[in-house]
Formats: structure tokens, sequence, C-alpha cells
């Protein structure tokens, strides 16, 4: 089974456009107006929106673009715009049924509502400080509110005549003074008009704005391809809500004009310095308007002159003058005392015990016996030498290391007379003392208890040759005889 949709699609023109498509019990919200070939309506309870283009029927499941809950839709540039409730946002779609644009994010907790504003989409969101704008060319901004509450625009309303531009300003009407003398950002001045001249030809229409007052112009900033300057004003009074102000400038600048949008009571427009002496003896006349989300209201005015920058003098730096030519002080040169010539002392003999100290006590041993005991008793300056002390054979040059502490040696003896000394050596360099002599007589056995055998009693040349010396050798070969015959018994 169908149903039949007609939705008007131009105001005031009869113009109807019927189409069929499903059944449904649902809430159909169509677009308050629409063109004959873009018919737009929402089905919030399907998440559809459906769509008439040049006669075709066109179902869009907007929930799966993120819009459940689709609210009343509008056509604006051959756009479909469509409020979705409960999620903040408006989405966009072409005349094909897809997504036309970036989503439209609204602020606030209520749901976005569409109206139309001297031929711009206004997005409001009641209870909101800040709404959104569309332009024509599809540009989006945000737009501050000065009231929270923004009312919808009556279909059956028609919209107010245009308000024309208000005439150019008599510039034999007196001024008043600037506000701030002696500033640095130019002069300001402001234009009241007066109260027997009405700022527009047009009678404004009802519930418009009132002209702003107050309206003063400063210079903000200057390049040097451009002029920056601050419009300010007072808030007009308006019995519906002001949603912005409009503020337009002219002169004899590139281009003649420029504006700008402000939901504030301050806008900065900038001048182009580039093809004209604007920038330095122009005049520029701003006027500034207010509207509201139906109508426009007069234009409040003022006018102020441009001219060129206070140049500072150039830093000149002073000039370089050379420090007179002053000859140095005749200051004597200072008494250096001689170089301290330092000679160094030479080094201490070497360390060494007393010399012909008595440090051996006794030499014992039979007088047959070549090896002899060397009995040592060191004073203390020997016994605690550092160095290296020995026994000394000094007749034979026989030598025999010892402890300086040592109380006894070994020292072998040759036959005859053999002088026996302890000597002690420097620990570092040279040097070597010896000790007191003493002496040890070694008699060499030559019998070796041979029988028959006469032994040498004293070395050859001990004793004198003659009758003497033979009768002492007899009488010992005698006596050596009788004591072997009684060894024999």
């Amino acid at each position: 089974m169908s149903w039949c949709v007609t939705a008007p699609v131009r105001d005031g023109t009869g113009a109807d456009v019927s189409s069929s498509t499903d059944r449904t019990d649902s809430e159909v919200i169509a677009a308050q107006s629409a063109p004959t070939d873009l018919v737009p309506a929402s089905v919030p309870d399907s998440s559809v929106v459906v769509l008439v283009v040049d006669g075709q029927v066109m179902r869009v499941d907007v929930g799966a673009l993120g819009c459940p809950k689709p609210g009343r839709p509008a056509v604006f540039r051959d756009k479909v715009y469509v409020p979705c409730k409960g999620s903040g946002k408006v989405i966009i779609l072409d005349r094909g049924g897809r997504r036309g644009g970036d989503d439209v994010r609204t602020s606030g907790g209520n749901d976005p509502e569409l109206v139309f504003d001297d031929g711009r989409l206004f997005v409001n969101v009641p209870g909101s400080s800040t709404g959104v704008l569309v332009d024509t060319d599809g540009a989006t901004r945000s737009l501050t509110i000065r009231s929270p509450e923004l009312p919808v625009k009556d279909p059956d309303r028609s919209p107010p005549p245009s308000v024309p531009p208000p005439p150019p300003p008599n510039p034999d009407e007196p001024t008043k003074p600037p506000r701030n003398p002696g500033g640095n950002n130019g002069p300001t001045t402001e234009v009241n008009t007066p109260p027997s001249m009405p700022s527009s030809t047009a009678p404004p229409a009802p519930g418009a704005p009132a002209a702003p007052a107050g309206v003063t112009v400063r210079e903000k900033s200057r390049t040097s391809s451009a002029v920056v300057v601050t419009v300010s004003w007072t808030a007009a009074v308006s019995a519906e809500p002001v949603v912005g102000y409009t503020v337009t400038g002219s002169g004899s600048f590139s281009g003649g004009s420029v504006s700008a949008q402000s939901g504030g009571t301050s806008a900065d427009l900038s001048l182009p310095c580039a093809g004209s002496t604007f920038c330095t003896s122009g005049r520029l006349d701003v006027s500034v308007r207010a509207s509201t989300a139906t109508t426009a209201g007069a234009s409040g005015m003022a006018a102020f002159t441009v001219t060129a920058p206070n140049t500072p003098p150039p830093n000149t730096p002073p000039p370089n003058t050379p420090p007179p030519n002053t000859p140095p002080p005749n200051t004597p040169p200072p008494n250096t005392p001689p170089p301290t010539t330092t000679t160094t002392p030479p080094p201490p003999p070497p360390s060494l015990p007393t010399a012909g100290a008595a440090v051996i006590s006794s030499i014992t041993g039979g007088r047959m016996a070549s090896r002899r005991t060397v009995n040592m008793a060191p004073p203390a300056d020997w016994a605690s030498h550092n160095g290296r002390c020995e026994v000394v054979n000094k007749t034979q040059g026989y030598s025999v290391g010892i402890a300086c502490t040592a109380t006894t040696a070994q020292i072998d003896l040759e036959e005859g007379i053999n002088s026996i000394v302890v000597r002690a050596y420097a620990a570092s360099g040279g040097g070597q003392v010896d000790s007191a002599a003493k002496n040890a007589n070694f008699i060499l056995d030559e019998c070796q208890g041979k029988p028959g055998c006469i032994p040498r009693l004293a070395p050859a040349g001990t004793a004198p040759a003659g009758a003497g010396g033979l009768g002492l050798l007899a009488c010992a070969f005698l006596l050596r005889i009788g004591v072997r015959r009684e060894e024999e018994k």
C-alpha cells in the first residue's frame, strides 16, 4: 500500500509537488519551503529522509550517517541540511542522497534549528550562546549571540524589505573631538546622525534594531601594505535579539570598501595601501548595522582620517673621535733583585760503622785445623749497620758473608799466620771499613800418622840452621821412636 505526500515548494506560488512512497504511520516533517526539483522530508521514527528529486522519490537512511532522529530539513544552495535531534549536529546531503559536506557541529544541550536570514542559513540552538552561520558559498563560521534564546523564523511571514545603504555623511556636519587625544593609534572620530535626518531612505521594519550609537574608529596597527583600524560601538537597542553586526568601511583605497562581521561591539578592518595615497591622507567612512534573525536595522556611522605615520629622526651615532695621543709616563724600571744562587751541598758520606772497632773477640780451633771459628761481639753501630758485612782472611783473600749482627762464622786458613777481620760495606755508593784484625796460625801436619815420619815443627826459615837445629831434630826423632816401642810392647 502507498500513501501520498504533498509539500509546498515555493512560498506564495501555489506550486505543489506530490509523490508516493511506502506507507507509514510515523510522523513526516517536510521542509517549510523548497525548490520544485528538490523537496526533502524527514521521518524521525524511521531514521529516514525522503527526497523528491525531479519527481523521483529517494529514501536516504540518515541513521547510517550518524543521524538516528532527523528533524525538519531545509534546502540551501542545492543541498539539503538535516538537523539531528539529540546528536548536536546538522548533516548535509546532496541531490543524490549522499553526504554533501562535513557535519555542522553545534554546542549546547538543545536540538539545532534551521533559520534563514538575509540569504544565508543560520543554525540556531535555543539556550546556547553561539550559533553557526552558513554563507552562500557553503562555508560555516561560529557566531556569538547576545541572547541565549533565538526565535524560529515564521515561514508564513514575508521577508522584510531590504534596507538601502545610508546616504553619505554630510562633510559640513560638525564632528566631536577625538576620544584619545595624544595617543599613538591615530585620531578617533564619531559622527552622529542628526535627529531630523533618518539613517535610511525607507522606514525601518517593525522590530528592527536601532542604529548603534557611539561609533568610534582608531588606528590599531600599520605595515607597508595595510592599515588596520578598530571600530567600536555601543550595543544597538532592539525588540528582538541581535545576532550580529555588519561593519563596512569605504574610502579611496583599492577595492573601495571592506566589511567584517562581529558578534560583539567591536571589529577590525584591514585597509590596503597599495595603489593609492589612502594610508597617508585618506578618509574612511564607517557604518555599523545590527541584525536579528529576521531583519537588519539602521546604521550608525563615523568618519576617520588616515594620516602619515610619525617617522622618528634617524639614530645618528656620535662622531668617533680618537683619544688624544698622550705619551706614556716615564716610569723607572723596577728594582729587580739579583737572582739568588742556590748551592747544592754535597751528599753526606755513606753511613758506615766505626773503623778498627774490636768486633772479633776470639778465633778458636786446633793449630792444625785449616777451618777456624771466628767469635764476634759487634758494637752497636756495627750490629745496626744497614749495609752488608763479611769475615775476611786478608792474608789469603778469602771472605764469608755474614749478618752484621752475627756472633760466629767459619773461615778457612792457609799454612802460616792468617790475618782475620770483619768488613762492613756502605748501603749505597762506595765505602767500606774493617774492624780490628785477629791473627790465626795454621801448622800443616805433614806426617799424618805415618811411621818414621819426622814432622816439620816450624816452617822453613823460622829457626837458624846449625848444630842446634840438627840436635833438636835428632832428639825429636829419638823420642818418637821410643814412644812407638812402648806402644809395641
